[in-house]
């Protein structure tokens, strides 16, 4: 097996005994609920928790987290000027 797939069987491991991951997407809502459905069906042992707003708010939602110190997101969905924000704020 090559270390990239092994590299992923070790993710998906770690994911299944997670369960869960947290999305926050700024896509509509149509796009939103296809992802989510298309996931679950690939992985239906990993329950998504998704959050779908504007850019704006899964910034500040982001970064309130971060501040606080209870980051939550595993995976977001953003426009650039918003993941170049969020990249430079660390």
């Amino acid at each position: 097996m090559a270390t990239a797939q092994r590299a992923g069987a070790a993710l998906v491991d770690d994911a299944r005994k997670e369960g869960t991951l947290v999305f926050y997407g700024s896509m509509t809502t149509e796009h939103h609920g296809k992802l989510v459905a298309a996931f679950t069906q690939k992985y239906p042992f990993i329950k998504v928790e998704g959050f779908r707003a504007n850019s704006l708010t899964v910034v500040n939602r982001v970064l309130t987290e971060q501040r606080a110190g209870r980051p939550m997101v595993d995976v977001m969905n953003v426009d650039e000027l918003s993941g170049w924000v969020l990249k430079h704020k660390g």
